[in-house]
């Protein structure tokens, strides 16, 4: 587990995430006609805010950032 639990301190950190979402298809223009040429991303319909997560959400002051990636780890 890469996030500090630490049981003495309640968690009172707020946070606001996604609570649904949705994907969405575009279709990148001037892709090679062999290439698949179409780009499926999520975007938020549903926001919350409340007690940050720490089951599901980086909940520290200074997050892992951007080029830090667990999906290989959870796959494994």
């Amino acid at each position: 587990d890469l996030v500090y639990k630490d049981p003495a301190r309640p968690n009172i950190q707020k946070a606001c995430t996604f609570k649904e979402l949705v994907y969405e298809t575009v279709k990148v223009p001037g892709c090679a006609r062999h290439a698949d040429s179409l780009y499926t991303y999520p975007v938020a319909t549903e926001c919350h805010c409340g007690k940050c997560d720490r089951d599901s959400t980086d909940c520290t002051v200074q997050g892992l950032g951007p080029s830090y990636c667990s999906f290989s780890e959870i796959r494994e």
